[in-house]
């Protein structure tokens, strides 16, 4: 993703991100990493309400225009997030 795409997914991110209130993260290995770094700057039920990506380079290119990770990391947490907050089509922003 880039250029518009990645402008796009920037700003439905922030969107979703300013509502307040926790979520309950699924188990696995990068939980308690994806608790400490996301919810320093946003809510982590944004989680939910996001239109989610399906591969971990999708994750890990929106994260890096919010955090800079190491390396493995980036791919930890962009692993976790593509396994457990997939796409959601129906979420997707309708563009006019």
């Amino acid at each position: 993703m880039s250029g518009p795409g990645r402008a796009t997914a920037a700003l439905i991110l922030a969107a979703v991100a300013g509502g307040a209130g926790s979520a309950e993260l699924p188990d696995g290995e990068a939980r308690s990493l994806v608790s400490t770094v996301c919810s320093g700057c946003h809510s982590l039920a944004y989680l939910e309400r996001a239109q989610g990506y399906d591969t971990p380079e999708e994750w890990r290119h929106v994260m890096a225009s919010m955090v800079d990770l190491p390396s493995a990391q980036a791919r930890t947490v962009g692993e976790y997030l593509a396994k457990h907050f997939p796409s959601k089509p129906e979420k997707a922003p309708t563009l006019v």
